[in-house]
């Protein structure tokens, strides 16, 4: 894996006249990643001192870790592509696969995160800690505690994943989505990414009631059962060995995995390759049997059939309608 510091990217400012789209139109700077790594920028938002938002859309040509991160820190990120793993010291490493938000509590730790290879799509934001504090304490998180202390040394840092659901996932959209003069913009995405805070800890409120039976360790087991099966969505273990993998019983795994996702881990499996094929046929011209087998159907009849039965049509036709019957 390859390594860079956070002064590796290339910071410039936007003159106006350069805007072309409405991200660059109203963000204050844009950093790009320097050629040897890949391609891409991260346009960030300052809001306060100790408030900021980085919306990246990067292309990682290996894995890369980003060293230099210190505390204090206190937000949140939303994986939209790829696969982000945060080293904290003092806590165990936490993945954070696509599809997935993680809250942070940071104090004066060092930090850093890796990101996989290809393409990463992050939306990250921090705030101040005494508007942190106030929102974890409306919320199971807090325990009625209205300040964050983890940069006093009184509390050890803490991060949370959290899989997004449909009402995080549309309130990100709206922002890629707005069109509004630039200055308007600005103050729009801040409003989104504090209501999106609010729904995030909502969530986690609801998920951490909901999974009050299942053992914190063994939640992120589960987490980790379903990262595990996407990326290896081709040639996917038993359920015995990504019991072992993921290090709980065999058993267990299936009962919490059915609690949390609400499908077997077959079931879970079989919607992520259908997904993944879906994806691929609107954003690929490879032809429709490698996409089959580049998501495990070994047969092409097999992946038509349950392709239809998601979809309600072909491979081939749905690769027609989204693409305009071009």
């Amino acid at each position: 894996m390859k390594e860079m510091t956070v002064d590796s990217f290339l910071c410039f400012d936007l003159p106006p006249v350069a805007a072309c789209d409405q991200l660059s139109r109203s963000c204050d700077s844009v950093f790009a990643l320097p050629d040897e790594y890949g391609h891409g920028k991260s346009f960030c938002f300052s809001y306060s001192e100790n408030s900021t938002l980085q919306i990246s859309d990067l292309y990682f040509y290996q894995d890369i870790k980003l060293t230099n991160g210190r505390g204090p820190l206190y937000g949140a990120l939303f994986v939209l592509e790829g696969t982000l793993s945060i080293e904290i010291q003092g806590i165990e490493q936490q993945v954070v696969p696509k599809g997935h938000a993680c809250i942070f509590m940071l104090g004066s730790q060092t930090c850093g995160c890796s990101y996989s290879a290809g393409h990463s799509k992050i939306i990250n934001y921090t705030l101040g800690s005494t508007l942190m504090g106030e929102l974890a304490a409306q919320y199971v998180w807090g325990g009625g505690n209205t300040s964050c202390e983890t940069d006093k040394g009184n509390e050890p840092p803490k991060l949370v994943r959290i899989p997004i659901n449909a009402e995080i996932k549309s309130l990100l959209t709206q922002i890629y989505q707005c069109e509004l003069p630039s200055k308007s913009l600005k103050l729009l995405i801040q409003a989104k990414m504090l209501e999106l805070m609010t729904a995030l800890f909502a969530l986690y409120e609801q998920q951490k009631s909901r999974f009050k039976s299942i053992k914190h360790g063994d939640l992120l087991a589960v987490y980790k059962a379903a990262e595990y099966l996407e990326v290896n969505m081709q040639n996917p273990p038993s359920i015995i060995t990504l019991a072992k993998v993921v290090g709980i019983n065999d058993n267990k795994l299936k009962k919490q995995f059915k609690l949390v996702y609400g499908n077997t881990v077959y079931g879970y499996l079989a919607r992520l390759r259908i997904n993944k094929a879906a994806k691929l046929l609107h954003q690929t011209e490879l032809p429709v049997s490698q996409i089959a087998l580049s998501v495990g159907f070994k047969h092409g009849g097999h992946f038509a059939k349950s392709f239809k039965a998601t979809f309600s049509m072909s491979p081939s036709e749905y690769r027609k309608n989204m693409n305009g019957n071009r």
